[in-house]
């Protein structure tokens, strides 16, 4: 199913409290409300080998970014307003307790949309166990537990993405941004 012509239905589902299946800046992934504790651990229970999955928080621009993070310095905020890449920051996060985890504002115009119409962030696991390796048909991955997935994106064949790797950053307590990946 399109994701532009079932809004309604993907916001009811994560409001729910379960999971859908879509990309995001060309990487397929398993996405539930990020607000929703209990949708995050099910997802991470899920998740055969967890140190291998990229884990991450999506957003669809600065200002929901920040209202999600405890502190988004200047030259990080310059940093993701400029930058054309989808740039994975590590970051404190209210939503987790003030845990570190990773948050990206998405890139793609079908993500934007989405994500402004929820108006929530998503948690967001890609299936690929290798972040440089990107943008596989879904017919390509395999997803092994169904059971806890209730939207399936289609994917639009006529979409081409950029390959580039995703590209990973923190701010270090000297005021320097920190390239990790």
């Amino acid at each position: 199913m399109q994701i532009e012509d079932n809004l309604t239905l993907i916001s009811t589902i994560l409001e729910n409290g379960d999971t859908i299946v879509i990309p995001s800046d060309g990487v397929w992934g398993l996405s539930c409300d990020a607000r929703d504790v209990d949708a995050v651990r099910r997802i991470n229970e899920g998740i055969n080998n967890q140190k291998q999955c990229v884990k991450e928080v999506i957003v669809g621009d600065i200002p929901m970014l920040k209202k999600y993070v405890c502190d988004l310095h200047p030259r990080i905020e310059t940093l993701l307003y400029y930058h054309e890449r989808p740039i994975r920051v590590r970051c404190r996060q209210k939503l987790f307790k003030d845990e570190v985890h990773y948050m990206r504002i998405v890139k793609d115009q079908v993500s934007r949309i989405l994500l402004s119409e929820l108006g929530f962030p998503l948690y967001f696991v890609s299936f690929l166990k290798d972040d440089h390796k990107t943008h596989q048909p879904l017919q390509n991955i395999k997803i092994q537990d169904h059971s806890r997935i209730n939207f399936i994106a289609s994917q639009d064949n006529n979409i081409e993405y950029e390959a580039n790797p995703l590209l990973r950053i923190a701010f270090d307590k000297e005021g320097m941004i920190k390239v990790l990946k």
